[in-house]
């Protein structure tokens, strides 16, 4: 869905893109920098293009050190604005450091190659850079109005020295380099909308699956392991150092629960229930300790690497606390929830199923003797 969240993640894959066109193009900057001393040694007013020269160098480190600014910001995941526009104002600076390379040569009647080349760089300096920052907008404009309104500052303040004609021609590749600029950034903002739509698709489709795959092994309304994961999970066989119990545990009457107070409520009962059966596992330090919802009201915990005095204590800890469940809700406190245990140790070479029955056996012998209580397997 394209909301806020989807704008600004377009937004900063936008800006993504820029900082690696920019750290892509630092060397032919340099190098571009460097060509204009070379064709600025041989003429004679080389000491007037000295200054304008110190002055392009500094404001390509300046630029670099803005746009490694913002790509500080969106790497920590922090606003980008105040660092745009920082970005913004040296680039401003930038468009009348590359005008002011024009100014001195500018008058020259017959421009010999290194002045004509002079001119070259700057044009397409300026156009390189416009296309690099236009998907930003305002740092192009920045740029771009920088060097325009310093030419047209050349033209008022010194006419008579600078050639009204190039400033004609350069303002008219200013605006047509705007306007090359912002199509190109059209063009990779739908590329980003589109990487953006993608990535979001994918995710979605991962989490859809996550969900499935989760669904599968879990029931959803609990959150524990369903049927179907309890026994198609290997179990390992039991060695001597490593005992292994098996509780049943069933809430007692509680079709009635749902019949006198509603699904709603006895779905609440449900959960708490197995928030407090997982949490009868958690603390113990094997990762093969599981909580199971076999259906309907009935549980199944496998406890791993305990004593059978522990697990005959946990057991009635479980039950005494399913017992407090209602008075926990509002409103819920005079509903009755117990619970009957059966309790049965897992034999070495024995399979899942030999083990689970013992173990319904002593829960429904926990029922006959009057529910809300745990009962022991025979040995």
């Amino acid at each position: 869905m394209r909301d806020s969240g989807w704008q600004a993640e377009v937004d900063r894959e936008i800006v993504r893109s820029v900082l690696d066109r920019e750290s892509s193009s630092l060397p032919a900057s340099l190098l571009a920098w460097f060509v204009l001393v070379l064709a600025a040694i041989p003429l004679e007013f080389f000491a007037l293009l000295l200054m304008p020269l110190g002055f392009r160098l500094a404001s390509l480190l300046s630029t670099r050190w803005a746009t490694q600014q913002v790509r500080k910001a969106l790497t920590e995941h922090r606003s980008t604005r105040s660092a745009l526009t920082v970005l913004t104002v040296i680039l401003g600076v930038a468009g009348v450091s590359w005008a002011a390379l024009l100014y001195p040569h500018a008058t020259v009647a017959a421009p010999d190659p290194s002045v004509v080349a002079m001119r070259g760089i700057v044009v397409i300096g300026v156009a390189m850079v416009a296309l690099t920052y236009g998907p930003l907008k305002w740092p192009m404009y920045a740029l771009l109005a920088g060097f325009g309104l310093t030419l047209t500052a050349f033209v008022l303040l010194n006419g008579a020295h600078v050639s009204p004609w190039l400033v004609a021609v350069v303002v008219a590749l200013v605006f047509g380099i705007a306007t090359y600029s912002l199509g190109a950034a059209r063009q990779q903002r739908r590329a980003a909308e589109m990487l953006v739509d993608n990535r979001f698709l994918s995710e979605e489709l991962t989490d859809a699956l996550a969900q499935a795959e989760f669904l599968s092994r879990h029931d959803p309304l609990t959150g524990l392991l369903n049927r179907r994961a309890f026994f198609e999970t290997d179990i390992p066989p039991v060695d001597c150092s490593d005992k292994r119990f098996l509780l049943t545990v069933d809430l007692d009457h509680f079709k009635t629960v749902n019949d006198r107070h509603g699904h709603a409520v006895g779905d609440r009962l449900l959960v708490a229930a197995a928030t407090v059966i997982r949490d009868l596992a958690r603390p113990l330090d094997s990762q093969e300790n599981r909580a199971v919802r076999l259906g309907g009201e009935e549980f199944v915990v496998l406890l791993v690497g305990i004593e059978r005095s522990a697990a005959k204590a946990m057991a009635e800890s479980l039950r005494r606390r399913i017992e407090r469940i209602p008075s926990t809700f509002d409103g819920l406190g005079n509903i009755k929830l117990t619970a009957s245990i059966g309790l049965t140790e897992y034999r070495s070479g024995e399979v899942l199923d030999d083990v689970l029955r013992r173990s319904d056996l002593a829960m429904y012998r926990a029922k006959e003797r009057g529910r809300n209580r745990v009962a022991s397997a025979a040995a």
